[in-house]
């Protein structure tokens, strides 16, 4: 393993130098497959679109409920559900949320 490593001291280095071989060594000895790991690129970004999608979901039944056109709303802002940012569709759902309250 290296000496150093940026912003890791050296028993950070090898803990987890011993915990990847460890978990690489089971997967070979129990035929694991290890292509859900956590600790990919892949698996944090289909974690992240399944995140977005439900939140998606979630900003379209809210504002059908509170009897709002989303899809009029994205589209005055250049929108679509495709380019909308999460930042933005949580700001949207606050917004619905907040009518929501002021109605109620």
């Amino acid at each position: 393993e290296a000496e150093d490593k940026k912003g890791m001291d050296a028993m950070q280095l090898s803990g987890c130098a011993s915990s990847y071989a460890r978990k690489y060594c089971l997967n070979g000895l129990f035929l694991l497959d290890d292509s859900k790991d956590a600790d990919t690129d892949e698996f944090k970004i289909q974690t992240s679109d399944q995140s977005r999608q439900a939140l998606i979901k979630t900003v379209k039944s809210a504002g059908k409920r509170a009897g709002i056109n989303t899809e009029g709303w994205l589209s005055s802002c250049g929108r679509t559900w495709e380019t909308i940012t999460e930042t933005e569709l949580t700001q949207m759902l606050q917004t619905i949320r907040d009518r929501e309250n002021e109605v109620a």
